[in-house]
């Protein structure tokens, strides 16, 4: 007599023609595509970098400004910035430079530098909305690393090869502070300024 199977039978198969589907994997982030930030209608767009915003400098300061013609001569920044016709034509130096210690950050060679300290300057154009963008690296003093700020991203009245738009104001106004991973280059207690008029 036959023994019966006391095996279940599969409750499923698989038929032939029924295509087998995947579940779809999930998508992960992705954390290194740069998201573009336009800063300004003088400024080209920028990059957002990664930050290790957790180090606080230990100290900003120096800033001096340099509007010079052959060796470069940055003085103490004390007052307003005149920018003018001399400084747009015939100055070869027109920056405003600081310094900032940061310790186990900026004294010492660093390739990570530009991850680890975020410095941005904070701006505004005759009272407008303030604005933001990043400064250049300009080296180390010492232990120190050295930004620079181009004066001439500010100036309205530059022709660039060609014609000036109408209707600029007589003078331009730029009042500007500096952060370095949020923290403010004290300048007793008020933004720096530089005060820009047309001409060649």
């Amino acid at each position: 007599m036959p023994i019966k199977s006391t095996k279940p039978a599969h409750a499923h198969t698989t038929h032939p023609h029924h295509p087998k589907t995947n579940t779809p994997a999930k998508p992960t982030a992705n954390t290194t595509t740069p998201t573009p930030r336009t800063t300004g209608d003088t400024f080209a767009p920028t990059t957002v970098k990664p930050v290790a915003t957790a180090i606080v400098p230990g100290w900003l300061g120096n800033p001096t400004v340099d509007i010079t013609r052959g060796p470069s001569v940055p003085k103490p920044l004390s007052g307003p910035i005149q920018y003018d016709s001399w400084a747009r034509a015939r100055a070869e130096h027109r920056k405003v430079n600081f310094e900032v210690w940061a310790p186990g950050v900026t004294d010492r060679e660093n390739n990570e530098l530009w991850k680890q300290l975020d410095v941005q300057v904070h701006f505004s154009v005759n009272g407008a909305p303030e604005k933001t963008d990043y400064v250049q690296f300009a080296g180390r003093a010492q232990n120190n690393a050295k930004y620079s700020l181009d004066l001439s991203k500010f100036d309205p009245y530059a022709s660039n090869g060609g014609p000036l738009p109408t209707g600029l104001p007589a003078s331009t106004d730029v009042s500007f502070y500096f952060t370095v991973n949020g923290k403010k280059l004290d300048a007793a207690g008020q933004n720096f300024n530089a005060h820009f008029t047309p001409g060649y």
